[in-house]
């Protein structure tokens, strides 16, 4: 864990200057806030369409990795011009054998307006809510419930999207006095000078899909938008590992992640294809 503990000063003198030559490279075209990437945006499907978000998460805590990576899934549909559904979970290898399900998710998403190039920035809100279900190494005993606030800001004539959250979240676990606290977020995602290559970086006041997730992460990587349907990310993160007691021990957990994200034109109506930037919102008019 030694090697860990130096981890978060080589990240910053190697990912800022990357950063800074990124952006000066930016490149238009659409881009999301899709998992593994935590800091949502102010941004639903289209009305009609089905989104697959798809994770392999590889976590080395306590010296060693887990056995397996585990898999995690989350469907969404927008059945209207403004509001989204969205359900999932992750099951893996138990480290002390067996099989081992996370818990559930489930969310609602309402898009007030979509966000406008160069102009106003969009604004949702969400409602999420991680249930008390499942068992083994990836199953937290307890509830987590958040409320978010998003805004998306679509910059340099769309160049580079930057998304903020804010909202408050809710821990009740098994032994524990309920948790309130701020859950919050700022991501970026520019593009790069190779063709369908993004840069995403985000820092946030932990995961609000796992219970008692640390005060604070970071996550960085890159996405590949193979097509509106179809994107790869590879996302590294760190964490503080957190002892039996949610105390801060002084050594951090490091993730591996491998996302997949597919989009399905199914409900759309008239069977058209779906509109790339989404829906239009509550309050939105394109």
């Amino acid at each position: 864990m030694a090697v860990l503990h130096r981890i978060p000063r080589i990240a910053v003198r190697i990912c800022v200057p990357a950063l800074s030559s990124l952006l000066l490279f930016a490149l238009a075209s659409p881009a999301g806030a899709v998992r593994p990437f935590v800091t949502d945006d102010a941004r639903i499907i289209d009305r009609g369409q089905v989104e697959i978000e798809n994770w392999l998460e590889s976590t080395r805590g306590d010296g060693q990795w887990d056995p397996a990576p585990g898999f995690n899934a989350i469907v969404g549909s927008s059945v209207t011009d403004w509001f989204e559904i969205l359900a999932g979970g992750g099951v893996g290898a138990d480290r002390v054998g067996g099989s081992t399900l996370g818990n559930p998710m489930v969310m609602g998403k309402i898009l007030l307006r979509p966000s406008q190039v160069n102009g106003r920035p969009g604004v949702a809100f969400s409602a999420s809510t991680v249930l008390d279900h499942g068992h083994g190494s990836m199953y937290l005993p307890g509830r987590v419930s958040v409320l978010l606030g998003m805004s998306t800001w679509r910059l340099l004539d769309d160049h580079l999207h930057v998304h903020v959250n804010l909202g408050m979240r809710n821990d009740r676990g098994l032994g524990f006095d309920p948790r309130r606290r701020a859950q919050w977020g700022v991501g970026i995602e520019a593009h790069t000078p190779f063709e369908k290559t993004r840069f995403v970086g985000e820092v946030f006041s932990g995961d609000p899909l796992v219970l008692h997730a640390p005060s604070y992460a970071m996550q960085t990587g890159v996405r590949r938008v193979q097509s509106d349907y179809l994107q790869f990310d590879l996302v590294l993160g760190l964490e503080p590992a957190l002892d039996d007691q949610l105390r801060r021990r002084s050594s951090l957990e490091l993730s591996v992640q491998l996302g997949v994200r597919v989009l399905f034109d199914v409900f759309t109506r008239g069977g058209r294809p779906g509109d790339p930037d989404g829906a239009r919102g509550f309050f939105g008019n394109r």
